[in-house]
């Protein structure tokens, strides 16, 4: 499995849970390459307040590191290592004098071929619908993403 493919498998997924929501699938290229997965709830930046694509409700992010020669159309490497360094996302604060609490999903680092590393985020992708979703009909989103998610007509049945 090559780059695109896992890419457009990640994608597919992710819009069966959040079709009008944003999925950033991509190599980033730094001091090495890595495979950078984010999750958004808005569409683009002007969903978000301030304009800010980082003011997101959604705190979700992938990186696994890849060759420093690796091209997008060759197959990934079948040891790839996929952190979660955010996997979170805003609820209403428990402390009246705190602007929000973040209620984080469960994701444990997964080693192996690409088909095993997409198995383990498709049901990181799963979980996290189901999780926001309770929270959004249980009222604990913060106002602002709970219109967002009420204008998205999302719903906790797929």
């Amino acid at each position: 499995m090559n780059f695109i493919e896992f890419k457009k498998d990640i994608l597919e997924e992710y819009k069966k849970y959040f079709p009008n929501s944003l999925c950033e699938v991509y190599i980033f290229r730094g001091f090495g390459k890595m495979l950078s997965i984010n999750f958004r709830l808005a569409a683009d930046a002007t969903e978000c307040a301030s304009g800010i694509i980082g003011n997101d409700c959604f705190y979700v992010s992938f990186t696994a590191d890849l060759p420093n020669n690796y091209k997008e159309l060759d197959n990934l490497p079948n040891n790839i290592v996929m952190e979660c360094g955010a996997r979170s996302y805003r609820v209403k604060p428990e402390n009246k004098y705190l602007y929000c609490n973040y209620k984080k999903v469960p994701f444990r680092k997964v080693s192996g071929d690409p088909e095993k590393v997409l198995k383990a985020i498709k049901l990181f992708i799963y979980r996290f619908h189901h999780s926001f979703m309770l929270d959004y009909y249980n009222n604990n989103l913060l106002e602002c993403d709970h219109e967002l998610v009420r204008v998205k007509g999302y719903r906790l049945e797929v």
